[in-house]
């Protein structure tokens, strides 16, 4: 198991790679992505095959530029993008909480 930066990546049985993406907004974490890799030998090309991505973002883009020249740097672009459509939006959230009640607060724990 490796942690690196907000992303967590941990080897499971049967060529499949189980990548956690941690996202936060200021020093409060939010929600966690997850992404399953998948690879049927040694020397096949690794593919997703289970995720939790929100589906507006350009997943399936990002896997076929990246995913086959270079699983790490497929990795990094979906935590970049993850922690920016979070950050957004936690920046919307705020913006509206300071319009609406004059107090800014994290919605990272709020439900619904």
């Amino acid at each position: 198991m490796y942690k690196l930066h907000r992303k967590m990546i941990h080897g499971v049985s049967g060529g499949r790679i189980s990548v956690r993406f941690d996202t936060g907004f200021g020093e409060e974490k939010c929600e966690s992505y997850y992404c399953v890799l998948t690879s049927s030998s040694a020397t096949d090309k690794l593919h997703v095959t289970e995720h939790s991505i929100p589906f507006f973002l350009p997943l399936r883009e990002l896997e076929k530029a990246h995913l086959a020249t270079s699983p790490r740097v497929f990795i990094d672009y979906v935590g970049d993008i993850l922690q920016a459509y979070v950050s957004r939006r936690e920046q919307v959230y705020s913006f509206f909480l300071i319009y609406v009640s004059g107090e800014e607060l994290c919605s990272c724990w709020r439900e619904g």
